[in-house]
Parts: C-alpha cells; sequence; structure tokens
C-alpha cells in the first residue's frame, strides 16, 4: 500500500513526470470546481477495501498549488482521494497517495482535465455533467455564436452537440427539479434525463416543471406519456415536444405508435382489473386526487374526441 513509504519522500516535488510521487494526504487539497459532485459512498467504502487490502494501482493526478507552497491541488482521481480518507479515518494514520504531478498550472486547464477525466466514469451524474458545460460554455470565447460554443464544447468532450445543447438544458432547469434526478433517490422516484430535456424545453416556468416533474415521477409515466403530460400541462402541441422538426412522414409514425401504445396500456390497465376505490383509500388526499384526476381524463377524452373528429371529417 503506498502509506508503506517512508513520511520523509513526501518532501520531494519535482518531477512526476512518467513516475508517480507518494504525497501525504494532508497536502493533497480538492480542486474546488471539480465537475463532479455526487460519489456513491457505499462504492467509495469499497474502493477503500481494495486500497487497504491491495495497495493503490492507479496514481492520482496533481498539480502545484498556486498560491500555496507545499499544497497539491487534485486535478483526477477523486474517488481515490476520498477512499484515503475513509482508510486515515479508520486507521487513525495519514496515509500516503501515489500522485502524477502535473507541471501546468492553468486552472481552465485542470477543469477542462478534470471534466474529460470524470467523462470517462459511467457513474457521473448528469446534472453535474450538465453543469461543467454550462461552465465551460460561460468560459467560451465571448465573439463565439452560441452554435460555435456549443461545437467547441462538443469537440472537447467527443459528444455531439445535440448532446451537449440538450445537458445546457438540464442546467437550466430550477434546483427542486435537478434534486429528482440525484441519484441517491429510489430510481422509481428519479426524474430521467429524457424527461427532464423534455421539461426543459417545454417551458421556462420554473413552477410549472416542477409540477410536470413531480406527477410525471408520481404517475410513473414513460417518456411518451411524459410528453403527452407537457402537451396538456402547456398547450404545446405533443408532436411539437422534443426540440427538433419532424418530417411528415415521421410525425405520422410518432402519432400512430401514440394511438396504438395509448390503446394497449390502456387495454393492459383495464385487464388488471384495479379497484380505483382501493387505490384512492391509500392516498393521503383522496378528494383532492379524486378531483383532479377527473379533469385530466376529462381532458384526455375530449383530446381524443377532438383527434376523433378530426379524423371523421377528413375522410368525409
Amino acid at each position: 500500500m503506498a502509506g508503506s513509504t517512508s513520511l520523509a519522500e513526501t518532501d520531494r516535488e519535482e518531477g512526476g513526470l512518467g513516475h508517480p510521487l507518494p504525497i501525504r494526504l494532508s497536502r493533497i487539497t480538492r480542486y474546488e470546481n471539480q465537475p463532479r459532485r455526487y460519489f456513491d459512498e457505499a462504492g467509495l467504502e469499497e474502493l477503500a477495501d481494495s486500497i487497504q487490502a491491495k495497495g493503490q494501482k492507479t496514481p492520482v493526478r496533481v498539480c502545484k498549488h498556486s498560491r500555496q507552497p507545499g499544497v497539491f491541488v487534485l486535478i483526477g482521481g477523486e474517488r481515490r482521494w476520498r477512499a484515503f480518507h475513509r482508510i486515515q479515518e479508520r486507521t487513525g494514520k495519514e496515509p500516503l497517495v501515489n500522485a502524477f504531478v502535473d507541471t501546468v498550472n492553468d486552472e481552465r486547464h485542470h477543469f477542462e482535465e478534470a471534466l474529460l477525466d470524470n467523462l470517462q466514469r459511467e457513474d457521473l451524474v448528469s446534472v453535474d455533467e450538465a453543469s461543467a458545460y454550462k461552465r465551460l460554455y460561460d468560459e467560451s470565447d465571448k465573439t463565439l455564436s452560441h452554435s460555435a460554443k456549443v461545437r467547441r464544447i462538443a469537440d472537447l468532450v467527443k459528444k455531439s452537440p445535440s448532446h451537449v445543447e440538450n445537458y445546457l438544458c438540464i442546467d437550466s432547469l430550477p434546483f427542486p427539479v435537478k434534486k429528482l434526478m440525484d441519484p441517491a433517490r429510489k430510481r422509481d422516484q428519479q426524474l430521467s434525463i429524457t424527461a427532464a430535456i423534455e421539461i426543459a424545453k417545454s417551458t421556462k416556468n420554473p413552477q410549472l416543471q416542477l409540477k410536470i416533474a413531480q406527477e410525471a415521477i408520481e404517475r410513473s409515466l414513460g417518456i411518451d406519456e411524459t410528453r403527452m403530460l407537457i402537451s396538456m400541462r402547456t398547450g404545446n402541441s405533443g408532436l411539437g415536444v422534443g426540440g427538433h422538426m419532424r418530417r411528415p412522414g415521421d410525425a405520422y409514425r410518432s402519432y400512430r405508435t401514440f394511438l396504438n401504445s395509448t390503446l394497449a396500456k390502456l387495454r393492459r390497465f383495464q385487464a388488471a382489473d384495479a379497484d380505483l376505490d382501493d387505490l384512492y383509500a391509500n392516498r393521503e388526499d383522496e378528494d383532492d386526487d379524486r378531483k383532479e384526476d377527473a379533469a385530466t381524463l376529462a381532458l384526455i377524452v375530449k383530446g381524443f374526441e377532438n383527434l376523433r373528429k378530426q379524423v371523421t371529417e377528413s375522410d368525409e
């Protein structure tokens, strides 16, 4: 384990290019603009167990602090750094951390490096990724157009421009909506990335965004159902929700998919023979829920009746 090296060796600050240096944990500070905010606690405990049992396999990346001599700023490897803190709490001894020392001290460089490092992690939280793109966007050359800024970010992170655009939309959501995407929440209580993007594009009203998000989660809506909910709550056409224009053939296929999937879900619900009285009896506010659901059903019936009339009239 890294902690077996003499503490005297941590006073060396030269080198680090190609060969990691053992550095005392107390001399490594977290990069305050690190784009990643969420870390799975159980995963950190497992990593600490692994490091204690097998040693540190991969060095972290650091650079010298620009204002504090003898202090290093963490660039990459925050999960390992956090795991070492857990090891210190367990043992009561300060461990040594193997680290590559970066010679570049430009903050923007380190932010981009930290972002690129974390984008390789499968467990990077979408809200953190969105926040990182927003910072890169805000720090882009002010003379660049919006599309040029997006393309620059897309090239940097090796993602499509549409991916970057969508995540910038996520970042624009109010904090209460972002909290609904917290991976610490139960899966059936989380707002999906796709739903968050659709909500962000549908309206700029933060109260309405939160209401739609909460309702989508509470009713366990899929993305097609969420789009229908957005259409009802915002007054936007369901086929227009999604952020880009579709060709007529695509629109018709979406329309038929919508009709067939809605009919199939209605039949499945009817086949389940659910006792609605029992469902409402378990609600905290049965009367209000019944009124709201009745109003929603009335909107659905009215909407489908209007569709049926349009289709019928077109055939006459």
